[in-house]
């Protein structure tokens, strides 16, 4: 049997998988299999696949992918074989230690400084972000917002951008994070976020950020704001670096804060992935208040741990 024939047949069968991470491993099968036919002459299938077959895939590396992604290609094509001896699909033993990974480099966690978060602050006040949206807000105000509570509240993107105006309190609200599987999270915001949000919108709105889930227009507008700020745009310029940024200056604020920011048990990938060691390496008393006129630190306090 060809692995991508076990893949539909038996392993999205008896494994529950989000659909995106279906689409993906289904990817990296078929692509496997098309590098196969081509360069092998032959398809593997679950009695014959060989650990030379995967290293001679990632030497060949034809479409030339990022040492991660060759990585989790890898992984995947090995998560199916593995499973289908598991359950004696096959006698053909897989053994990671015979397959060559390629070596990730790690990459120091960046996150904007409180100037750069300034200047995006400044710059959601430009004429091109003036105009209303058809939900009755402007450009400029739901850019604003999004900001100020992404940096207070650390959450993922589509947990930010899915929130409503009723789940925003100073003291927290629990909400469950979508890729925690509903794990709850509090989310707190200053009482002058609030209070900003509730002049600007229309007082019946419930949506907090109402057409932002759309990918290409959210990033359309994203990128002219880091142009608008001075600072530079790409795939890591997005909400996850926020996020990176909120976990960063709470860890400043607090030893053991950026994880509960986070919502991660595990401190260090927090430190791994998340915390710019330029900036919390900085003690400072709180997280900072992001108002203009202001250079107190913000009412949002963390919990003291044990």
């Amino acid at each position: 049997m060809r692995l991508s024939e076990f893949t539909e047949q038996v392993y999205f069968e008896e494994r529950e998988l989000a659909a995106s991470s279906e689409r993906q491993l289904r990817m990296s099968i078929n692509l496997f299999e098309d590098w196969a036919k081509t360069e092998l002459g032959r398809i593997p299938t679950l009695d014959d696949l060989s650990h030379a077959d995967l290293n001679s895939w990632r030497i060949s590396n034809p479409r030339g992918w990022a040492p991660k992604t060759m990585k989790r290609r890898l992984d995947d094509v090995l998560n199916v074989w593995s499973y289908a001896f598991g359950i004696e699909a096959t006698d053909n033993e897989p053994k990671r230690r015979r397959v060559r990974f390629p070596r990730v480099p790690k990459r120091i966690p960046d996150a904007w400084s409180r100037d750069d978060l300034d200047a995006l602050l400044e710059a959601t006040g430009a004429d091109q972000f003036q105009r209303y949206t058809e939900h009755g807000v402007k450009r400029g105000d739901l850019l604003r917002f999004i900001i100020l509570v992404g940096f207070y509240t650390g959450l993922r993107r589509a947990d930010l951008l899915s929130l409503r105006r009723s789940q925003l309190h100073p003291v927290g609200m629990p909400v469950p994070q979508s890729k925690r599987r509903g794990d709850e999270v509090l989310v707190r915001v200053p009482q002058w976020v609030v209070q900003e949000i509730d002049e600007r919108y229309p007082p019946a709105f419930v949506q907090l950020f109402p057409g932002c889930s759309c990918q290409a227009w959210f990033s359309m507008w994203w990128n002219r704001l880091l142009t608008e700020a001075g600072l530079p745009t790409g795939k890591r310029e997005g909400l996850q670096k926020l996020r990176r940024t909120s976990v960063t200056h709470a860890e400043a604020a607090q030893r053991g804060a950026g994880s509960v920011m986070a919502g991660h048990e595990n401190g260090r990938t927090t430190h791994r992935f998340y915390i710019d060691p330029r900036i919390a390496g900085h003690n400072v008393p709180d997280m900072p208040d992001l108002r203009s006129d202001s250079d107190e630190p913000t009412t949002v306090k963390f919990k003291q741990r044990g």
